[in-house]
């Protein structure tokens, strides 16, 4: 069987936008998504220094929301 050589073979890694956590959403909907509310989240933007509306990964926000969390515990 002959290929069409305008198809390019796929790659066996998916691209950045295909993974979820690489999507870019407001940190305040990240937050939501991951059950962050209240006192955490303020307290994520205000150490993170993060205007409103701010778009992150998943992957950032969780980072960021660790990152907080174990500074606000010691």
């Amino acid at each position: 069987m002959a290929q069409n050589p305008k198809e390019q073979p796929s790659s066996s890694s998916p691209p950045e936008q295909a993974r979820p956590d690489a999507r870019l959403l407001p940190f305040e909907q990240q937050a939501a998504l991951q059950g962050v509310s209240g006192w955490q989240l303020a307290a994520v933007a205000a150490q993170q220094n993060w205007p409103a509306g701010l778009e992150v990964s998943a992957e950032a926000f969780r980072a960021a929301h660790d990152e907080t969390l174990k500074g606000v515990i010691e």
